[in-house]
């Protein structure tokens, strides 16, 4: 038995994400991020090849528009290389026009592998497989209590009461919140950072390396990450690095890592 909290599955960020699936490029090697990453990617396609799920490989272009930006885009392709990503390519100015022909850039890393796919399809693939094999899924349901019980677990919602004898929490952004009505630790905590995204509908001027038509656009772009950066996005700086994201559902959109400031979460 599956339990909802909104009356449609894939209601929060299942359904609203850039659709990108990521190679793993970024993260440290033999971390367990890394890890998760390059075997997730790898166990999804697989699922979405048996379910008939569309999941291109447009590849992505990781683009250094400052000279400052090199040594770092070169630490990012020894992270690629040593987390056993393959086919990553470091380019010059023309094979960044040859991956990308709206594209301007010093060098860029072109990371094949990177993909897109729908991932509210795949949540409603996931959705029939419980249904397939006698399970259901309980819409408009939400968790607000968990207490141990001699043969489980009791599971008070806004709708009924249940029993359970394992317990399995999928809840995104909300983890943390059902960990502690478990009786855990409040930490870590979630603290969430809303992403937006616009879908161009003229010519315009990405950043400082594009300019393209809103209709244009072979693989995802991106440009050199500053580490530094991503230290104060974690602390709960305000973040403003973009990038340009094809779709498997509707248009092309520019991305932002993270909005200003952190989301506040509906309860």
């Amino acid at each position: 038995m599956g339990l909802e909290k909104e009356a449609q599955i894939a209601s929060h960020q299942s359904g609203h994400n850039s659709g990108v699936i990521h190679s793993g490029i970024y993260y440290a090697p033999g971390s367990l991020k890394a890890r998760l990453c390059i075997r997730g990617a790898s166990l999804l396609r697989a699922y979405c090849d048996k379910h008939g799920i569309a999941h291109p490989e447009p590849g992505k272009l990781i683009v250094a528009v400052r000279e400052s930006e090199l040594g770092r885009l070169d630490n990012l392709k020894q992270r690629g290389n040593a987390n056993g990503l393959l086919g990553l390519q470091m380019v010059d100015a023309d094979g960044i026009r040859q991956v990308e022909p709206a594209a301007r850039g010093l060098r860029a890393i072109f990371s094949p592998a990177t993909g897109i796919v729908d991932y509210g399809q795949v949540a409603g693939a996931l959705a029939s497989d419980v249904t397939a094999a006698g399970g259901v899924i309980l819409s408009s349901n939400r968790v607000t209590g968990l207490q141990r019980s001699p043969a489980g677990w009791r599971i008070t919602t806004l709708a009924s009461t249940f029993a359970a004898r394992i317990v399995v929490s999928c809840a995104g952004l909300q983890s943390d919140r059902l960990a502690a009505m478990t009786g855990a630790a409040r930490d870590p905590r979630i603290v969430p950072f809303r992403g937006e995204y616009s879908h161009p509908t003229q010519h315009f001027r990405f950043s400082a390396s594009t300019s393209r038509d809103a209709s244009a656009g072979r693989s995802g772009l991106g440009p050199t990450p500053s580490w530094r950066w991503r230290r104060k996005a974690t602390a709960g700086a305000a973040s403003m690095l973009a990038s340009w994201h094809r779709s498997c559902a509707g248009p092309a959109s520019i991305g932002w890592a993270a909005a200003t400031g952190a989301w506040a979460r509906r309860s």
